[in-house]
């Protein structure tokens, strides 16, 4: 007979992650590829069609005093905007 490595030694049962009303037996089958049953999973996550991880691309980076004179001048451009050189508004 052959005997399985046993995976939990706790006294609690665990249940079984594939089958809701089942108690963890061991079996094994938790560790079987989705992709390939004759493989053991890996965690490739090559199953979940999602990249295993996040990227945000830095195009700059600014120094304080960059990012202060920044936000100033955008907010003098929003300020003007509208007007002619005089200080007046387009409108007048």
């Amino acid at each position: 007979m052959n005997k399985k490595k046993q995976l939990h030694s706790s006294k609690d049962p665990i249940i079984c992650i594939l089958e809701e009303n089942k108690i963890c037996d061991n079996c094994c089958d938790c560790f079987v590829c989705d992709l390939d049953p004759n493989k053991t999973c890996d965690n490739c996550a090559k199953c979940l069609d999602t990249p295993d991880y996040k990227a945000i691309i830095i195009d700059d980076i600014l120094t304080l005093e960059e990012s202060i004179d920044k936000r100033n001048k955008k907010n003098s451009d929003r300020k003007n905007y509208g007007k002619n050189n005089n200080g007046k508004n387009n409108n007048d």
